[in-house]
């Protein structure tokens, strides 16, 4: 992957901190249309250099469907609203009057891992929506915000034992000038797959209901 250092000012300090953060380009990532398949497949090797099977998993992620609305769908739910959408929210805390829609974008999901695979579940709260800027890199706008309620554990998890599959809604919260961009939803299924081709990339359908 290609990186790129940061630099940061420290306050009250004359030195500086360097920390590295990575580029995601569009044309080395696979960005995939409503219908597509993609295996995230991670092996992990121990000390000897023997796959370890308990830590590594093949998940098959398919994209189902993406729309955009201003009105929270039946039995979704959002975990919180900032300040300034809640201005804009009717009275029943699911519509919004102006300047702030829904994304609702649906996968299935299917668990191709080997049986001594420790992964049984997925974790859609660090599913990240953004768009690919000018110089076609992903600019993540914000983290999942909320899904289908009784889908997922307190903690946020989502039960797929292996061999098996389940649907997951993820419901994102975006303002409307980011409406003339194309967003894509990063398909991570755990806080440690980040990077390209790695994780592959769902183009939100662009019309709003």
């Amino acid at each position: 992957l290609k990186t790129k250092k940061i630099v940061d000012n420290v306050t009250n300090n004359n030195e500086s901190i360097t920390r590295t953060s990575e580029i995601i380009y569009e044309n080395e990532s696979s960005v995939l249309d409503i219908g597509d398949e993609y295996e995230i497949e991670d092996e992990e090797k121990d000390y000897r250099g023997n796959v370890d099977n308990k830590n590594s998993y093949k998940i098959k992620e398919k994209y189902i469907d993406s729309y955009i609305t201003r009105t929270l769908p039946e039995g979704m739910f959002v975990t919180f609203y900032s300040g300034d959408e809640s201005d804009y929210l009717s009275d029943d805390k699911r519509t919004f009057s102006e300047k702030y829609s829904y994304v609702i974008v649906m996968l299935e999901l299917v668990n191709e891992s080997n049986e001594e695979s420790n992964m049984t579940f997925i974790t859609p709260t660090v599913m990240q929506i953004g768009y690919f800027n000018d110089d076609n890199v992903f600019t993540m706008y914000d983290y999942r915000r909320g899904g289908l309620s009784g889908a997922e554990s307190i903690k946020g998890h989502v039960e797929l034992p292996i061999g098996s599959k389940n649907t997951v809604n993820l419901c994102y919260i975006i303002p409307d000038e980011l409406l003339d961009r194309q967003l894509v939803v990063a398909g991570m299924i755990s806080e440690y797959d980040k990077g390209a081709p790695k994780v592959p990339y769902f183009k939100v359908k662009m019309s709003a209901e």
